[in-house]
């Protein structure tokens, strides 16, 4: 259901591009840097890894239509674990999960000010979801990777700093597929997200 409204969000953006009339544009490169509060990942078994916050943060490169931008977007997020949770109880756990993906998103700029703009838009695309070195009773329980379908929804507000620069400060949430690590379906990664970030037109 989450899948078909995001596709549904970025048919109606895509629309929204054609019917904008034509303006002057620009190719923009962006990053930005943000904390986040993922979900734990639990199996089909109800055993539970427990997560930290996380760290990461994003490289794009796209085109502002005006108000409509298409961007392509690296996103790489980072987790320690923390703790295992399974029928016998609670125990330390190390090691961390990470995503790399790469993403197709469509934005809206709200034009309200001379210099400041919010924005909205969403996106998807595929994941490289790791369970890297997760270890708990002495021993690596888990230590592999796979590939998932993962999708976005983002907003926030920016500011133009130059002509061609602006900063901004916003929320995403990134989703991916349920992963299986070792033979183990878990669920995917759900992650509420605090970012900053530039932008430069070129």
């Amino acid at each position: 259901m989450k899948q078909r409204t995001l596709v549904s969000v970025l048919s109606l953006i895509i629309a929204g591009l054609v019917a904008v009339p034509t303006a002057q544009g620009d190719f923009y490169l962006g990053g930005t840097f943000g904390f986040g509060f993922p979900r734990d990942h639990k199996d089909d078994d109800g055993n539970t890894i427990e997560l930290d916050d996380d760290l990461g943060g994003t490289l794009a490169v796209g085109y502002n239509f005006v108000p409509i931008r298409i961007e392509g977007e690296l996103v790489y997020r980072t987790s320690d674990v923390r703790r295992y949770e399974d029928e016998t109880g609670i125990r330390s756990a190390t090691g961390n999960i990470q995503n790399l993906g790469v993403m197709v998103n469509a934005l809206y700029d709200l034009p309200l000010a001379q210099l400041y703009s919010p924005y909205i838009g969403g996106g998807f695309g595929a994941s490289r979801i790791s369970a890297d070195g997760v270890r708990w009773d002495g021993e690596t329980q888990l230590d592999d990777t796979q590939t998932v379908f993962a999708y976005q929804v983002m907003g926030g507000i920016q500011y133009e700093i130059t002509r061609n620069a602006s900063i901004r400060a916003g929320y995403r949430f990134f989703s991916t597929r349920n992963p299986t690590w070792d033979d183990v379906r878990f669920d995917g990664t759900r992650a509420h997200i605090i970012e900053v970030g530039v932008r430069g037109t070129f």
